[in-house]
């Protein structure tokens, strides 16, 4: 459900029979399925792109077709707001039937795509959303007016703004016990004089107005609240509850308590349970439908044009200067053997090159004791090493100057055998004599506290941390907090005071994980719950600073392994631009972490989430064939910012260095991940900035743009160019890899005064433009 001010729109499963009285203006529009239904007495088959008109007070009985559910949306226009664009509202019946195919009334075809926009509309996000909602509402409203009124209702009206007023009155005051003499009193009007008036005007006695406007705002509390029937029978303006419920039956033919049971039972489909129900089948048929209607040619071509925002860009270089902070990068690999690959060691070259890596993140060393282990403890014979490969993969990281991320889970250190346990030992002492104490790769070891309970925890903690400072004396050892995601909805704040007071206390440092997509499945109402966890990172992070800033914990803190928000198919997972979204992420985590991890690939990931129930993209480098993911030019273009940092905001930040110029602009928008693959939809979420740079030194520079978007960094864009084509063979798959590239260009400019320029940035398309003075 979408409520509005001046609107509600409600998508809806029928199955099964249902009788229902609308209170407002409401247009039914099939998406799906097929529904027979009796209103004005008649009987019709809706099927999908049918539409019809429900006025004010009508009765429509809705009967299931078919034994799958009908798809269908109700939008429902506030009776106020219709009146007040039409000041005959009170006095018009509309009559839209599917009497006619809409191949020969255009009159109908316009209105359903004017319904279909303004859905779309609605399913998006961007500064203008609530101008282009309003327009397009006035559009549905005049298109009503002029081709759907009854011929046969011609009653008189006037344009009273004292009319407008007194409704306005009313639906500010229904609920404080309001009467015709209070309104008369108000509008200097006599009860008499006031009551002939509004029947004159409205069609409607007043009192029966009243109870009317009462009883619909009672509905929503009925369905979405769980308050007593007595609390909303005073919340709504009745001095009994008697009273509420006698008014409620005699208008909607049924008690509150009967119309609640009744209608939570129904099935509204909101923006969130149309993700959580399969999106392939829901989402994706309502989106198909409305953008099939939407994109129609009409007669008459009244559609709000879907043209990117645009937005002026002020930037004033400032004479304050802020260091520009990096924090480190930990790159996942799960299983440390895994290194052994050329493969993941061809990528992890790439990444210290292009993207200055700091460590290496694992959860495990090895996953079975090398053969060659058993073979020298039965002969005793140099020839078969025991300690390969890992020894081969120390010296890899000890080339690449990369530490160790060691993420160790006490249950697991638990189950390893004292064989294993011996051979570690034996090879922490083979590398203590023979490789240099320089060489050797900085080691960080974060607890995970996975056993059943805090004070097993807690033993297990801390003999860990003595054993392993006595092997590795200067190895960091701390925690991960036991924060679980949803972290909100935590249930046992009594053990994160524990951890922080006995185990916190004793860390090098702490880590943690966070993961927003949990949102798809414990959101309950509509979509736009979802999209207030886009923060859900920082907002995490945030909330463990503050803890241990409470509990005077100043060591390190290390988010090992976090996601954005993303969709819950491959292709929308794919397909979901979030360029943006990671870029802007990682530069506020800056300024609040000492360290952030990614997944090297796709394979590694899908290792590690295997036994996982939530099933998401995470944030990898690498797809198949070591093709780079938006990730991968999301930490290109951090690590090559540098310098200090002269003027930002929530969408731009321009450094200096040396008399060189860098200005980063990024256009970030969180949408509905399913709807990435709708161009006219990702076509509205675009945005033109009018640029102005103020405090320029007046020089001729040599610019260098660098644009990343979905058309230039964004892999699986690349691969949707060849989607008919069910097998790609090596070429193809090289070229792919090789043409997903930014978009570099080259120019000049001039700046004797304030450098004013242009920059178009697609849906959480990310630009960066980089000034050298020519002398």
């Amino acid at each position: 459900m979408s409520k509005q001010l001046n609107y509600q729109l409600d998508y809806c499963y029928l199955s099964k029979n249902e009788k229902k009285i609308y209170n407002e203006t409401t247009l039914l529009l099939v998406l799906k399925g097929q529904m027979a239904l009796t209103y004005c007495n008649q009987p019709y088959i809706l099927g999908p792109g049918d539409l019809i008109v429900a006025n004010v007070n009508e009765t429509v009985d809705k009967i299931q077709q078919q034994t799958e559910p009908t798809i269908y949306l109700e939008l429902a226009i506030n009776n106020l707001f219709f009146a007040s664009q039409f000041p005959a509202f009170f006095h018009t019946r509309f009559s839209c039937l599917p009497q006619i195919s809409y191949q020969e009334n255009s009159d109908m075809v316009l209105l359903r795509k004017q319904v279909s926009e303004l859905c779309l509309i609605d399913f998006g996000s961007y500064p203008s959303k609530t101008i282009k909602l309003t327009l397009s509402l006035c559009q549905i409203i005049l298109t009503l007016t002029q081709f759907f009124k009854s011929q046969d209702h011609s009653a008189h009206f006037s344009d009273n703004h004292k009319l407008k007023d007194v409704l306005l009155f009313i639906e500010e005051n229904y609920q404080n016990n309001l009467d015709l003499q209070t309104v008369a009193k108000t509008f200097y009007m006599s009860e008499p004089a006031l009551s002939k008036f509004f029947k004159a005007e409205t069609g409607h006695f007043f009192s029966e107005y009243l109870r009317l406007i009462q009883i619909r705002h009672s509905l929503n509390e009925l369905l979405y609240t769980k308050k007593s029937i007595e609390d909303i029978a005073l919340d709504n303006g009745f001095k009994t509850s008697k009273t509420f419920r006698q008014q409620f039956k005699k208008i909607m033919n049924q008690s509150p308590t009967s119309y609640r049971e009744v209608h939570q039972k129904q099935k509204v489909l909101s923006h969130s349970q149309l993700i959580e129900t399969d999106s392939d089948t829901k989402l994706k048929t309502i989106l198909v439908a409305l953008y099939r209607y939407a994109d129609v040619a009409t007669v008459e071509e009244l559609a709000i044009p879907f043209t990117p925002a645009q937005e002026m860009l002020q930037i004033q270089v400032t004479e304050e200067i802020l260091p520009f902070k990096k924090s480190t990068t930990i790159i996942n690999v799960g299983c440390l053997e895994n290194l052994a690959s050329a493969k993941l060691q061809a990528e992890i070259r790439i990444l210290k090159k292009e993207a200055s890596i700091h460590a290496i993140g694992i959860d495990s060393l090895l996953k079975n004791l090398p053969m060659s282990v058993e073979i020298y403890q039965e002969v005793h014979m140099n020839a078969f090493p025991q300690f390969e490969p890992l020894e081969q993969i120390i010296a890899f990281l000890a080339e690449m100057d990369l530490g160790i991320f060691y993420t160790l889970s006490l249950e697991a250190f638990n189950k390893i055998s004292s064989k294993r346990h011996s051979y570690l030992q034996r090879f922490i002492q083979h590398l203590k004599k023979t490789i240099r104490k320089e060489k050797w790769p900085q080691l960080f070891i974060a607890c995970q506290l996975d056993l059943p309970d805090f004070e097993t925890n807690l033993q297990h903690f801390n003999n860990v941390q003595s054993k392993l400072r006595h092997l590795m004396p200067t190895s960091r050892i701390g925690a991960e907090i036991p924060l679980r995601d949803p972290f909100d909805q935590e249930k046992q704040p009594d053990l994160l005071e524990k951890f922080y007071q006995n185990i916190a206390s004793k860390c090098d440092l702490l880590t943690y994980q966070a993961e927003p997509n949990h949102v798809f499945f414990k959101a309950s109402d509509d979509f736009q719950d979802q999209k207030q966890h886009q923060h859900y990172v920082i907002d995490k992070t945030l909330s463990i600073k503050r803890a241990m800033k409470t509990y005077g914990i100043h060591c390190p803190i290390y988010l090992t392994d976090w996601n954005t928000l993303t969709g819950m198919t491959r292709r929308a997972n794919g397909l979901f631009f979030r360029g943006a979204i990671i870029l802007n992420e990682i530069l506020t985590l800056n300024h609040l972490v000492d360290g952030y991890g990614f997944w090297l690939n796709i394979e590694l990931f899908e290792q590690h989430t295997n036994k996982k129930s939530l099933k998401t993209d995470g944030l990898e480098i690498f797809h198949y064939f070591s093709g780079k993911r938006p990730t991968y030019f999301s930490l290109v273009l951090a690590e090559r910012l540098h310098g200090q940092i002269v003027a930002q905001d929530h969408n731009y930040i321009l450094t200096v260095a040396d008399g060189c110029y860098q200005l980063l602009v990024w256009n970030m928008t969180y949408f509905n991940p399913d709807l990435s693959s709708e161009e006219m939809f990702l076509a509205s979420h675009g945005a033109t900035y009018s640029v102005t740079l103020t405090g320029f030194p007046k020089h001729d520079f040599q610019v260098k743009q660098l644009d990343f978007n979905r058309h230039n960094g964004a892999l699986f864009y690349s691969y949707d160019k060849v989607a008919d084509v069910p097998y790609i063979d090596f070429e193809t798959q090289e070229y792919i890899n090789q043409t997903t590239q930014l978009q570099l260009k080259n120019y000049r400019m001039n700046s004797l005064s304030d450098l004013h320029f242009q920059l178009t940035l697609d849906a959480n398309a990310v630009t960066l433009l980089e000034f050298t003075p020519l002398t």
